[in-house]
């Protein structure tokens, strides 16, 4: 009986620690052009918390907890660049994405977490 615990505490464990890699592995870095299509109209949320539109126009209105923001937006090299206040500076991310799920990263190799990407108004 022990020894079918451990098995089992190790098959779990292998599960649990395979699969962000294996989901890792469906997300693909976007170029501006792809950013733009994907993104550019649409909202991206957690599907509870919060969301930030990304309309044409570069203004960029975010819902945070019941609180909204107007900011900016826009596509520089291969980078969504985004601030939530139009006086902040800028900050630049890699856009990756798998189906409707996407990733904002400052840098390849960051821990990251995902969000959807839906219709505007979807909420």
């Amino acid at each position: 009986m022990i020894r079918k615990m451990r098995l089992l505490v190790a098959v779990a464990l292998t599960i649990v620690v395979t699969m962000p890699a294996i989901a890792e592995e469906n997300f693909g870095l976007l170029k501006a052009k792809q950013i733009r299509a994907r993104v550019v109209g649409k909202d991206i949320s957690d599907g509870v918390h919060w969301s930030e539109y990304y309309r044409k126009d570069g203004a960029l209105i975010s819902m945070d907890m019941g609180t909204q923001r107007t900011g900016i937006w826009k596509i520089q090299g291969d980078k969504l660049c985004k601030s939530k206040a139009k006086t902040n500076p800028l900050t630049c991310y890699e856009v990756w994405m798998s189906g409707d799920n996407i990733s904002l990263r400052l840098n390849k190799g960051d821990t990251h977490f995902i969000e959807v990407v839906e219709k505007h108004g979807a909420n």
